[in-house]
């Protein structure tokens, strides 16, 4: 029998996975109380004895990793899975998963919102009606039609890609970069293939796409930021490490983006009243909800439920292993 833990805390979603999990070949335990994702101890006492963990934001690094002997499988409720020590936990021989279809047409809806909410100005005449009782159609300065825009994605997965899609209808130029997808495959979805400088330059909205690898976190800094058009839009949907935040906050402060839509920042407790960019008037803010619907949260746990099944039945065409790991240690 196999021992899976929980590392999250939420009775109904862990019903669901347990609903997935045959009692026979499966002890699932929910963990009792809400871990810090920063205290490795109580991550470690919870999963000492765990052949498969299903993890949510808590960091599985190589000592959280060396103090779990038992460890085959960390399968992550999430289209990312850069919580972990990815170097180590392969040389441990401990498997790697994702979810890979999770929430992606949620975030590519939320990718729209928040291109919406900027282009159309939004929040400006929300905070003029309410706070100021301000009655101006006209009083947003230098708002441009969505057709008359260049939108740019960095990374063209498969969130990108649905994002791509939204946008045609809008008559907007797209281009995107990614060095791992072809010329073709771009423009079989409508896209024009630039590479990174040549994106910057060209956007007048730079969507932020891209997982967070060594490759990709911290790529967007300030030197990146100065090879963009004066008054870019960012948005930021993927994870909060990709933009160096000092330097994503001084392009804020100077006009050279002249708004941000972030649902993501550089950590995942934020507290809202203290931290900068939740206090910024051209920047908009989510709690990094672009996953959420009714109906993605069931689907995610049950995506993380069949690649635990699958890995420890031998069926890896099921188990979306990301680091090449099959045989169970």
């Amino acid at each position: 029998m196999y021992k899976v833990v929980y590392t999250s805390h939420n009775l109904e979603d862990s019903e669901v996975i347990r609903e997935m999990l045959p009692t026979e070949e499966f002890e699932f335990v929910l963990r009792p109380e809400p871990i810090d994702n920063h205290d490795e101890e109580k991550l470690i006492h919870v999963c000492r004895d765990a052949d498969a963990v299903i993890g949510d934001y808590q960091f599985f690094s190589r000592h959280v990793i060396e103090c779990l002997p038992k460890l085959k499988l960390i399968q992550f409720m999430s289209v990312g899975f850069n919580y972990v020590d990815m170097a180590y936990a392969t040389e441990q021989g401990i498997a790697v998963a994702n979810c890979p279809t999770y929430c992606i047409s949620e975030v590519a809806d939320h990718v729209l919102a928040l291109v919406l909410a900027i282009n159309r100005r939004l929040f400006e005449y929300a905070d003029a009606i309410h706070q100021r009782g301000e009655w101006n159609a006209t009083a947003p300065r230098n708002m441009k039609a969505m057709r008359e825009l260049s939108m740019g994605i960095l990374g063209f997965g498969a969130i990108p890609r649905l994002v791509a899609g939204r946008l045609q209808g809008f008559g907007c130029s797209i281009s995107a970069f990614d060095p791992f997808v072809d010329e073709e495959t771009m423009k079989s979805y409508g896209v024009c293939k630039k590479e990174f400088d040549g994106l910057l330059a060209e956007s007048d909205y730079l969507l932020c796409c891209v997982p967070a690898l060594p490759s990709t976190v911290g790529m967007l800094n300030r030197e990146a930021f100065a090879k963009c058009r004066d008054g870019v839009v960012f948005i930021n949907t993927s994870r909060g490490n990709i933009p160096v935040e000092e330097d994503l906050i001084g392009a804020l402060k100077s006009g050279k983006i002249a708004y941000a839509g972030l649902d993501v920042l550089d950590g995942e407790q934020i507290d809202p009243r203290t931290n900068v960019l939740c206090n910024m008037k051209n920047v908009i803010v989510t709690p990094h909800a672009g996953f959420y619907s009714a109906s993605s949260r069931r689907n995610g746990r049950i995506e993380a439920a069949n690649g635990v099944l699958s890995f420890f039945r031998g069926d890896y065409a099921g188990c979306p292993i990301r680091n090449g790991i099959r045989a169970r240690r």
